[in-house]
């Protein structure tokens, strides 16, 4: 699977007939070991200057059951009206309790960017 480019995820917000959503995830392997400036922080930026209001970015490689979890928690959350931060650290919170994914490793990887109100 190819890395999306910056310059590709900006554009989006040059074409209006596509909707950008309030939040993008971004959970990519292999854009940390990119060296032209198109890594968590770059990526990140392109999703906001695309017109996304924030964007959700694992800082590592993450493990694929340990964020199921996480993702689930989150979206729930939202779902129940909690803001994009409060939700993060709800299901932080819930992950981390577990018997199962009590490591750090399992559910402190995802960083909030731009707004974490909406």
């Amino acid at each position: 699977m190819e890395t999306p480019r910056i310059a590709s995820i900006t554009a989006i917000n040059a074409t209006a007939s596509i909707p950008v959503p309030a939040l993008i995830t971004i959970s990519l392997v292999d854009v940390y070991k990119r060296q032209d400036g198109e890594g968590l922080v770059g990526m990140s930026w392109a999703t906001l200057a695309a017109g996304a209001h924030g964007s959700l970015a694992s800082a590592w490689r993450v493990e694929a059951s340990s964020t199921t979890e996480l993702m689930i928690a989150f979206h729930r959350n939202m779902l129940h009206g909690l803001s994009k931060a409060e939700s993060l650290r709800m299901a932080e919170l819930q992950v981390m309790h577990s018997d199962k994914y009590a490591h750090p490793f399992y559910w402190a990887a995802f960083v909030l960017m731009g707004d974490g109100v909406a």
